[in-house]
């Protein structure tokens, strides 16, 4: 999402107006970090970091790797290249087999001094427990991410927590400034933790919060758990935290938590129904995450539809200011919704309002809407989700990945531009003519280009290299975003070998791609500003 010139338009109007209005929360912008560009390096272009979750280190199979192209006013540009795993000095544990290393990444500034920092999670990482998981994070300088400067936490850093079996501490990651003050909040997922001992695989969210010397682990942190100040109670296998995102959405200045909990079982009178999935958020204040937030799900308080077995309401998350207000929205996917067929999908988007997100106005989008497409069986529309301004005209538009959509389930890729229109929405199918390759099971926006319009990079990690032939070793493509939105006649191609600048080689189940983060902009600069009249007497 690109806020730099609107938000610095709307500070010096509000200056310009001192005398008749009065702030009830001010931004956090420019509290801590100077006011550079954007990206790793601070030069004002987006960087691209890629989850290679299954590549192999040595014989070790599935350790992970995460790869990292720098932006520039001509694009990605792959010259510019690091990489990352756990035998290069400064990372966190030691490569083991089914780490998944770069399983999920996530970018904010941290510490607040302008530079995007990279989180990355290894929800299969071992050192202290199988599969209890591993958050590494890596700070931004002038000369872009340095392995020097890093942090290996896992969950004996949050209180008397202790790293137990199956907890995947890290399985998700979201970046927001909860607590407003301008540094930038990670919330860390652990989808496997049995919840108060009794609840297997229940779930929970810690929550790190940042400072102008990055994270203060143990005395600068929070958990947020069903049942214990929000709503609902856990259940086992909920998986709560296994689906995250950030986004401003009763516009008071501080970063709300949205988690998805797509596994939740919903209990409507006497009937269960198995995975419906629900969405929670909570909402930021000066003191962070708290206990003020709200449950949403399909057919409760006005939200559209009727859960069923399955649907996996809350499987992927995005938010973002689709219709030019003062507040951010959030788009919901369900892909395993059966609308005109079995796992067609569909997606939810509720509207941010002064008191929160509102369900009872919520737009439902499905393939079919969309000119020239129907929707069909295994389409899996929603499965990813991403918001950016693609055309540059304040608004963020939504890009929907569908995953099994398309031709022999080729995978495509729609952009709804802002307000969500459907009469100029873009499409794209999976340039590549393979079957089964999951075009559009990850995405990722950001201005990479440095021309204020947010470009769309699209994963396909099982994507099959042909020369020679290599299964599932995973690709990316990049589409850049113009005036007129994307771009899509011209549409740029990476695999590990040309992310890499050629020292790396495509290899079977990389799933080049499996993750992606453009590190454009501090979370901290993308919060609303609400201004009222002051009466005088």
């Amino acid at each position: 999402m690109k806020t730099k010139r609107a938000t610095r338009f709307l500070i010096s109007t509000c200056l310009m107006l001192v005398f008749s209005i009065a702030p009830i929360q001010a931004s956090s912008q420019g509290i801590l970090a100077p006011d550079l560009p954007g990206g790793a390096d601070g030069d004002g272009y987006a960087d691209l970091a890629i989850g290679i979750r299954g590549r192999d280190s040595g014989t070790i199979e599935r350790a992970g790797m995460v790869g990292v192209v720098y932006g520039s006013s001509g694009g990605l540009n792959h010259s510019d290249n690091q990489r990352f795993d756990q035998t290069v000095p400064g990372i966190g544990g030691s490569p083991q087999v089914n780490d998944y290393f770069g399983q999920v990444v996530a970018s904010g500034d941290f510490n607040g001094d302008g530079y995007l920092d990279l989180a990355i999670g290894v929800p299969g990482d071992s050192e202290t427990a199988t599969n209890a998981g591993l958050v590494t994070i890596i700070y931004g300088t002038s000369s872009g991410l340095d392995n020097g400067i890093t942090e290996n936490r896992d969950q004996s850093y949050f209180g008397t927590n202790t790293p137990e079996a199956s907890d995947r501490f890290g399985a998700a990651l979201a970046a927001g400034d909860f607590n407003g003050d301008g540094c930038d909040d990670l919330a860390i997922g652990v989808p496997g933790q049995n919840v108060l001992g009794a609840v297997p695989y229940g779930g929970v969210v810690n929550v790190a919060y940042g400072s102008s010397i990055g994270f203060e682990w143990g005395s600068k942190w929070s958990a947020v758990v069903q049942g214990l100040g929000i709503a609902d109670f856990p259940e086992e296998s909920d998986n709560f935290g296994s689906v995250m995102a950030a986004g401003d959405f009763n516009g008071d200045g501080f970063h709300d938590l949205a988690i998805g909990v797509p596994n939740e079982d919903l209990v409507i009178g006497p009937t269960t129904i198995p995975n419906a999935g629900v969405v929670q958020i909570v909402y930021g204040s000066g003191n962070g995450l708290g206990s003020d937030d709200d449950i949403f799900y399909q057919g409760y308080d006005g939200l559209q539809d009727t859960p069923e077995v399955g649907d996996e309401f809350g499987k992927s998350l995005a938010a973002g200011n689709f219709n030019g207000g003062r507040y951010d929205d959030l788009a919901i996917g369900a892909p395993f919704e059966d609308y005109s067929g079995t796992d067609a999908g569909i997606v939810h988007v509720l509207w941010g309002d002064w008191s929160g997100l509102t369900p009872d106005l919520d737009l439902r989008i499905w393939q079919e809407l969309i000119p020239g497409w129907s929707s069909e069986p295994d389409d899996f529309f929603g499965w990813a989700l991403a918001a950016g301004d693609f055309n540059g005209d304040g608004d963020d538009d939504l890009a929907i990945g569908s995953p099994g959509g398309a031709v022999s389930d080729r995978g495509a890729v729609h952009v709804l531009y802002g307000d969500i229109s459907f009469d100029d929405a873009f499409s794209k199918i999976n340039p590549s003519t393979g079957d089964d390759e999951w075009f559009g099971y990850s995405l990722a926006t950001g201005d990479i280009d440095g021309d204020d319009n947010d470009d769309l990079v699209v994963g396909a990690p099982y994507y099959d290299d042909d020369d020679p032939v290599v299964i599932s070793s995973g690709i990316v493509y990049t589409m850049y975003g113009t005036p007129g939105g994307i771009a899509g006649a011209t549409i740029e191609t990476a695999d590990i070998e040309t992310a890499t600048d050629g020292d790396l080689l495509p290899a079977s189940a990389d799933n080049f791609g499996f993750s992606l983060v453009l590190m454009d902009e501090p979370q901290s600069k993308m919060v609303s500003i609400i201004f009222l009249p002051v009466l005088f007497k």
